[in-house]
């Protein structure tokens, strides 16, 4: 099957295999899971490989081993983690086109926003390759007269468990900056969107990176997830999702005093003040709430409206509320 959007076509169902040591595999027992399509769940949007214990046990060993035996000096050489970041970045741009529709079908995102997600994908990446180089340490001298010395060092292995509500951006704030500091690392992407997670990795591995640093399984959270947390090879979790779920890892977390970073759901609030343009601040309340259908991280949640400027603020955020329900041709609220 074939599905078309922005000018490009890509074949349906879209694949995920495991990703571990280098190497592109199915699970063990060669057990899969499918995605639907979210804009006609009638098509099958992707096949992914269902990832088991013995699967995730087996990228983190290569991890483990990756770092430890500092693969291709990738600790050290800070200048290849840098040609591993530029090259990641340029490699999106090349293939923007395909990554947008993958992650546009998976998601159900629409091109138009799908497009520049990939662009800041891309940037995240050549920002964290031109970080790769100046992460200095630090010496300063007491008042006694010793010298201290602060030496930075990569944590480790490093697991990752990410959203699907903008997979690529979130996939990179996370796998960027463990490369550029010398980690290794065992990405777990979220069920709906397995593909453009593969799609990623696949092109960090046409870049000279070392087997093993890069490792993606995916599969449920229960396994997979729950191994990455538990695994004691695992130096270090980072955690993009629902909040319940993060309060059960970080519990997890605490048993091994492993480090851990999380991004857990909020109630953003935007601010209005009297002196605000009333159409332009209700307009980009609009676009807070309703972009990618309100799932974001940062989504529009709370307005705190200043007393001078509340009556007509809410007005303008009521009627261009309802021009969307209506199907308002003129509007442009969420443009």
């Amino acid at each position: 099957m074939v599905s078309s959007n922005g000018g490009y076509s890509i074949t349906l169902p879209l694949s995920c295999p495991l990703i571990i040591n280098g190497e592109e595999g199915t699970a063990t027992g060669g057990n899969q899971f499918q995605r639907e399509n979210p804009a006609d769940t009638r098509q099958v949007a992707t096949v992914a490989a269902q990832g088991t214990l013995e699967d995730v046990r087996a990228a983190i060993d290569a991890a483990h081993t990756a770092f430890n035996n500092n693969a291709n000096n990738w600790i050290y050489n800070y200048k290849l983690r840098e040609q591993v970041l530029y090259r990641t970045a340029q490699l999106m741009r090349e293939n923007a086109q395909r990554l947008a529709q993958v992650v546009s079908v998976e998601v159900g995102m629409p091109m138009r926003q799908a497009t520049p997600h990939v662009a800041a994908a891309a940037d995240i990446f050549d920002f964290y390759a031109g970080l790769a180089g100046k992460l200095y340490g630090e010496s300063f001298t007491l008042p006694n007269g010793s010298m201290i010395n602060l030496v930075k060092e990569p944590v480790g292995v490093v697991g990752l468990i990410t959203p699907w509500n903008f997979p690529l951006t979130q996939t990179a704030r996370k796998v960027a900056p463990a490369l550029a500091t010398g980690c290794t690392l065992v990405l777990k992407p979220a069920s709906y969107t397995p593909a453009a997670a593969y799609e990623l990795v696949k092109l960090i591995h046409q870049t000279g990176l070392p087997p093993g640093v890069v490792n993606l399984v995916s599969g449920p959270g229960a396994i997979v997830g729950s191994e990455l947390v538990a695994n004691k090879k695992v130096d270090k979790i980072s955690f993009t999702g629902e909040t319940e779920t993060g309060k059960a890892i970080a519990a997890q977390a605490a048993m091994d005093v492993k480090r851990l970073s999380t991004e857990l759901g909020g109630k953003a609030p935007y601010v209005v003040f009297d002196d605000a343009d009333v159409d332009a601040a209700s307009r980009a309340a609009i676009f807070g709430m309703f972009r990618n259908a309100g799932q974001a991280c940062g989504a529009t949640t709370r307005l705190l409206l200043q007393e001078g400027i509340h009556d007509d603020v809410m007005a303008r955020v009521i009627e261009l509320t309802r021009n969307i329900e209506v199907g308002d041709p003129s509007r442009t609220s969420t443009d």
